[in-house]
Order: C-alpha cells, then structure tokens, then sequence
C-alpha cells in the first residue's frame, strides 16, 4: 500500500533542499559583481599611491611656475642618502633651479637626489632637510570670477632608495634633562652642583 513518502524521505528531501539552497546562495555571494564572468584581480600593492614614514615631505609654491621642494628626515633608521620625488599627474619638471642640502638632478622628469640628510634626535622631531627649487608647468593657478584656484600636489610621492643607518637607537621621545627642581630649603641658595628653587614668599 502506498501511504505516501515516509517521514524519513520527507527529511531528506527537506535537507537536500537546504544544501542546495546554501550552495546557490555562496554561489551568488562569490559570483563577481562586474559581471564579466571571472572575479576581479587582486589589487598590486606596487600600484598604489606610495610615500614613506621615514620623511616628511612638503610642497611649497614661492610663485606661478617655481616650486620649492622640502623633504625632512624623520627616519628612526639613520641618514638619507638618495631618494626620488615624482610628481603629480599634471605637472611636468622642466628645470632645478637651486639645492641646499644636497645635489639634485632630474632623471625622466622625476628629481633625484642625494646627500646626506641628517636623522631626527627622537622620532617625535623632524631632522636634517633637503630643499630644491624647481620649474613645473601644469596646475598653475587660475584666476576667474574674481578668485583664485590653487591645485594642490595630489599624487605626487617620495621614494627613498638609500639609508644608512646610524650604530645607536634613535628614541621616539626626548628625555627630560630639565627635571622638576626642589624648593631652597630654608638658608640654602642655589647653586650650579645643587641647584634650587626659591621659597614661595
């Protein structure tokens, strides 16, 4: 006689239809939103903005076309002794113009030093610095309507090549070596080996 599916067939087929479900639903999840059929390539870090915690790089425009170049070592690793700074997308090198710190040169359009750039005290500071002074076409500033419009440096970046590091630790503080000084006591004066503060009057 058939009464039907048993109870244990009617859970089998409900369980087979859960896996079957789960399995399209991690399909659509790991489906490519693109559409193309495959998934997106994995990003390569080498195409990404690049920069460098071990300077602080600063852009300065002195006036339409000149540009001045401060890079300030910040490294907790020793001197800097060649680095490379491309520009943004936009702006194009045409001439160096003057270094202190250092000798600079362009090489494809991007400028390329060396020298001999101090490390900071503490990583807390900025150390010895770099500047170059240079010609650019390209983001000039426009004036229209009565304002200015200045295009900052966006996309530009520092590639340092060479370091030599120093043979001590480079902290990321300063000591204290002006420590809190004790009240004269009464009748004493200060001096250089047992220096003191006057009494509150």
């Amino acid at each position: 006689m058939d009464g039907g599916p048993s109870p244990l067939s009617a859970r089998s087929s409900r369980r087979g239809s859960w896996i079957l479900a789960l399995i399209v639903l991690l399909l659509l999840t790991a489906a490519p939103a693109n559409g193309a059929g495959a998934a997106a390539p994995a990003v390569d870090p080498n195409s990404l903005p690049k920069g460098s915690a071990d300077a602080d790089t600063v852009v300065l425009l002195l006036r339409p076309g000149l540009y001045q170049l401060d890079v300030e070592n910040t490294s907790g690793i020793g001197f800097i002794n060649s680095f490379n700074w491309v520009p943004p997308p936009g702006m194009t090198i045409t001439s160096i113009t003057s270094t202190k710190g250092g000798k600079c040169v362009l090489v494809n359009s991007d400028i390329h030093c060396t020298g001999k750039v101090a490390p900071p005290p503490c990583t807390c500071s900025v150390g010895g610095s770099l500047l170059v002074n240079f010609t650019a076409t390209g983001l000039a500033p426009t004036f229209a309507n009565g304002y200015w419009t200045y295009y900052g440096i966006v996309g530009a970046y520092l590639q340092i090549e060479r370091v030599t590091p120093v043979p001590y630790h480079i902290p990321s503080y300063v000591p204290n070596v002006y420590p809190d000084l004790p009240v004269c006591k009464k009748g004493q004066k200060t001096t250089t080996a047992n220096p003191c503060l006057p009494p509150k009057t």
